[in-house]
């Protein structure tokens, strides 16, 4: 019999397990001690399946990288390990068929990330994109609007 006004945890309706969904789309699994835990105790699923699967651990600069892109699709064959450098990579869009909404430009500011290779620098903006120039300017009016 449980005492005072909260029942025993596997009791309450709000637990599932130690499962829940991140706001990021991952899903959480409570594991106490874990290397990789945030301060509740939960390590992300896909760790935890990548490490199983392949009997490693991996490590904090370490990343799994999800083939398809759905962040809650831990199946082993979506699971890719790979370095932080090469996740970034991945993640990378290809960017020459964008245009600007406002001035049209195909061009933009292109900066260097990581030293691998310059970044286009696009903001989104509605339904689309905007180049570096006009999200300059349409920043500092807000900024001399809000004085």
């Amino acid at each position: 019999m449980t005492s005072g006004i909260y029942p025993r945890i596997k009791f309450n309706s709000h637990y599932h397990g130690g499962r829940k969904k991140e706001g990021y789309g991952y899903i959480l699994v409570k594991s106490k001690g874990h290397p990789r835990q945030n301060n509740h105790g939960y390590v992300r699923e896909h760790i935890l399946v990548f490490q199983q699967y392949h009997k490693c651990c991996v490590l904090k600069w370490g990343n799994i990288h999800h083939i398809n892109g759905i962040r809650d699709d831990n199946r082993i064959q979506n699971l890719e390990g790979c370095s932080e450098r090469q996740h970034n990579f991945k993640h990378r869009k290809d960017m020459s068929n964008r245009s600007c909404l406002i001035c049209g430009s195909k061009t933009t500011r292109e900066r260097n990330i990581g030293g691998i290779k310059p970044v286009s620098e696009w903001n989104r903006y509605n339904n689309g994109f905007i180049c570096y120039t006009c999200h300059y300017k349409i920043r500092n009016a807000k900024k001399s609007l809000l004085r």
